[in-house]
């Protein structure tokens, strides 16, 4: 799915005969895409053009109200409307642009979960949809910092905002474009942040029954493809859409690691205990091939495309786009789940038993694990805004098996959850104030470059945020994890 979008008379007039299809043209502004964009029109001055799936419009208690986005009751929900009550208001993945005059504004969804790119000068913008829509320029240049984080942080991608290159950006969480008076500007919404409070039973059932609501409006009648890793996460999504639709309607997928030939398939017990959890639920299950040792040239090749055009460096990505092709080649019309990422969100990815891979009991690696969410919790991190943090013997435990240059921990409650943040966020050992300093190829110039580019306009906000609302740290984790 391409769109693009040109801002500027004169930068206008260089892409009007392109190869992408022109949806919409006046004196500044060129809208280009494919047939897949959904196009509302208000009257002649006001339009929405919409990329992407929506789920639905969020009601009362969360619960969200399926909608088509080409429907009458869409276009007036959303006709007096501005962009940003939009965006808040509706559940999907999408890119988002609304005209209304002469004033011509852009988001994505609530969480960016497509990436539209752009670059800019005085009196001219080009958005688009993946980079090769901007064409890079042959002296380009790199974002040195964002190369950094690339090869650094899990997830191997440049901060939200970023890319890899100079001069050319990507629109942030819950940031909105706006072009006006042949000019173009940044709005941010502010981020959806709730406080912890005390849950009773009664708030198990409210989750269940938003989880199963929240299923329901994303699946279909047609089928549902679950990729199914045996752990909880998973196996949960697929006993709900088991529940909603039955066993028939259901259908299990995982891939099968063959990355080399002298350690051979290296997920056994998981394709066994998914098999058991298929059986367990009567759904079928596919296994898919991974083998790279075999394929790494040829998938390589097969997906550099892709790779370069929206800056995927991670080999986990050759495993997401094997499965996606194996579902486009087999099944038609069915709702994909991947349930391997609330495992992050409910504890921090502290997980698989590797806070502490040396103790031989696999039960006390995973308590371990219980451990490092523990030393990012409120809890103990209100102990390093009162300095006794020293004297916890979790901090202790951990922090011992651990070799390398520790920060001291600043003076102010602001700088140190500062500190804390940089520690979640931006360094590979993920340990409160692990140094920077244990980088021995990042030289001093990059580590301040670093930290003013990247930590400092990514978390100092926050920082200030949970100290003023401690009990909202949880929720700023969630915004952070998804900048």
């Amino acid at each position: 799915m391409d769109l693009r979008i040109i801002l500027g008379e004169d930068l206008k007039h260089k892409y009007l005969n392109s190869s992408l299809n022109n949806l919409f043209s006046s004196e500044d502004i060129l809208i280009q895409g494919s047939t897949k964009i959904k196009i509302i029109n208000f009257d002649d001055k006001s339009k929405i053009f919409f990329a992407g799936r929506i789920v639905g419009v969020k009601g009362d208690n969360n619960t969200i109200r399926k909608i088509d986005v080409l429907s009458k009751e869409f276009k007036s929900f959303s006709e007096n409307k501005d962009i940003e009550e939009i965006v808040n208001k509706i559940e999907g993945r999408f890119l988002l642009i609304k005209l209304n005059d002469k004033k011509l504004e852009i988001a994505t969804d609530r969480y960016g979960q497509i990436d539209m790119y752009y670059k800019h000068d005085v009196n001219s913008a080009i958005f688009g949809s993946n980079l090769d829509l901007l064409e890079l320029e042959q002296n380009q240049g790199y974002d040195q910092s964002a190369v950094f984080h690339s090869l650094y942080i899990y997830g191997y991608r440049p901060p939200k905002k970023h890319t890899l290159y100079n001069k050319i950006n990507r629109l942030g969480i819950g940031e909105l474009a706006i072009w006006k008076n042949r000019s173009v500007s940044f709005k941010t919404i502010p981020p959806f942040i709730t406080e912890t409070q005390k849950m009773s039973s009664n708030d198990n059932i409210r989750y269940k029954d938003l989880f199963l609501d929240s299923i329901e409006k994303r699946s279909s009648s047609e089928g549902n493809i679950v990729y199914l890793s045996s752990g909880w996460d998973s196996t949960s999504i697929l006993a709900g859409l088991v529940h909603l639709w039955g066993p028939k309607k259901v259908k299990a997928v995982i891939g099968r690691m063959h990355f080399s030939n002298e350690s051979g398939v290296c997920n056994p017990f998981e394709i066994k205990r998914a098999k058991e959890v298929a059986d367990y639920f009567g759904v079928e299950m596919d296994i898919v091939e991974f083998d790279y040792y075999k394929r790494g040239t040829e998938l390589t090749e097969e997906f550099s495309g892709f790779f370069r055009n929206q800056m995927a460096t991670s080999m986990s990505c050759y495993q997401w786009l094997e499965l996606g092709m194996h579902i486009k080649k087999n099944y038609k019309n069915h709702a994909v789940f991947c349930g391997e990422i609330s495992d992050g969100v409910h504890n921090f990815g502290f997980s698989q038993m590797l806070s502490d891979i040396s103790h031989p009991k696999h039960e006390f690696r995973e308590y371990s694990d219980k451990m490092a969410s523990y030393i990012y919790g409120p809890s103990f991190i209100k102990s390093i805004w009162d300095d006794t943090y020293t004297n916890d013997s979790v901090y202790n435990f951990l922090k011992d098996k651990i070799v390398g240059k520790f920060d001291d921990a600043m003076r102010s409650e602001v700088d140190k959850t500062f500190q804390i943040l940089c520690s979640m966020f931006t360094r590979d050992k993920r340990f409160p104030f692990w140094s920077l300093d244990n980088l021995i190829y990042l030289s001093d110039e990059g580590k301040k470059l670093y930290n003013n580019e990247i930590e400092e306009s990514y978390l100092r906000h926050a920082a200030q945020e949970i100290v003023n609302k401690p009990q909202t740290l949880y929720s700023w984790y969630i915004h952070l994890y998804n900048s």
